[in-house]
């Protein structure tokens, strides 16, 4: 069952991360999604569809309040 989304204020950062807390930037942290791409696609890893994307920035429809991402190595 959805819960009432979560919003997070992503305010501080630069580049491909924003973090919603300045000094401990690990309370919650975005990236790219393009960035996360590139990086599994750089290090052979196949994302495995659907990305599920959280309730985190106010979405009705969500899995959980976080983004997953499944990655599966692919053969060498």
């Amino acid at each position: 069952m959805n819960e009432k989304p979560q919003l997070l204020d992503f305010r501080f950062g630069e580049g491909v991360y924003q973090a919603i807390n300045q000094t401990v930037p690990e309370k919650a942290i975005s990236f790219d999604e393009s960035y996360i791409r590139q990086l599994y696609a750089k290090n052979n890893i196949r994302i495995q569809d659907p990305v599920r994307y959280g309730s985190w920035c106010g979405r009705t429809s969500f899995l959980s309040s976080q983004d997953i991402i499944i990655g599966v190595k692919k053969e060498s």
